[in-house]
């Protein structure tokens, strides 16, 4: 298949969903379903400058709740690979963080830290934070038990197996945990900003939805999904364990954790 085949192929599937919506909009009144006219019309009255402050309040909150979320999976991902004990201690709490749907985080969130932007973030880490925490854990057993056991002989000490030995080992696995919890995360935040938010993209559905401005919802929404899409094909294409950057930075480490397993020997 050529290279611009995959491309048409998308632009006519997108033409199609376009006509459905057109004809399912022609068909009902606007304050059911706005049509694609109606809806590029909203996103012209709204304009740029509005749309790119609500973008960055969502993204802003997203990073943050993402960064967060990595950083305590990773974390208690290290400990629990490395001890049983901390394993089956922390495993009941792991369950609850996994099993737990976004929803019941964002009322609990809302309850304990308050109706505005603050808690949005807080929605987020607990969604990312078990995803990574599960990966990073299998990851970390899934060590060369041979490449530990020469650290151990070798009396290279705990920071440095960590660094040489265990952080490379499980690189893949937290690239690729991170950046699926980084293309969620925008899914999750304007979600969550429907209930806990006076602003961002996820407020101003909730805001059109109340004054019944469908067209606005429709355009807010096209919004989220474009935003959403783009920043999941960027982020899992970046961070995806056979990328340019994934396999630039496994091949960095290997080569890093050579060098110093070579020196530490001698």
């Amino acid at each position: 298949m050529t290279s611009a085949r995959p491309a048409l192929l998308v632009t006519i599937g997108v033409a199609a969903l376009v006509a459905v919506w057109a004809l399912v909009a022609s068909r009902q009144p606007t304050v059911v379903v706005a049509s694609p006219a109606e809806t590029v019309e909203r996103l012209i009255d709204l304009g740029l400058r509005d749309i790119g402050a609500e973008m960055w309040r969502t993204g802003w909150r997203a990073l943050r709740g993402t960064v967060a979320g990595v950083a305590l999976g990773m974390a208690l991902g290290l400990v629990t690979g490395r001890s049983s004990s901390a394993d089956w201690a922390l495993r009941p709490s792991r369950a609850v963080l996994a099993g737990a749907p976004p929803i019941v985080a964002v009322v609990l969130i809302a309850i304990w830290v308050g109706l505005d932007g603050d808690a949005t973030p807080w929605v987020v880490a607990v969604a990312a934070t078990p995803l990574v925490w599960i990966s990073v854990h299998e990851a970390v057993r899934d060590v060369d038990p041979d490449l530990l056991e020469m650290a151990a002989g070798l009396h290279v000490g705990t920071p440095w197996t960590l660094r040489h030995v265990t952080i490379p080992s499980i690189a893949p696995a937290l690239r690729a945990s991170g950046a699926y919890a980084a293309a969620n995360a925008y899914r999750i935040t304007i979600m969550a900003e429907l209930f806990v938010s006076p602003d961002g993209i996820g407020a101003r559905i909730a805001r059109a939805r109340t004054s019944l401005d469908t067209p606005a919802v429709f355009a807010w929404a096209l919004v989220a999904v474009a935003a959403a899409l783009v920043l999941e094909a960027v982020t899992l294409r970046a961070g995806g364990p056979t990328s340019g950057l994934g396999r630039i930075a496994t091949r960095r480490r290997v080569t890093a954790g050579v060098s110093a397993a070579t020196a530490a020997a001698r």
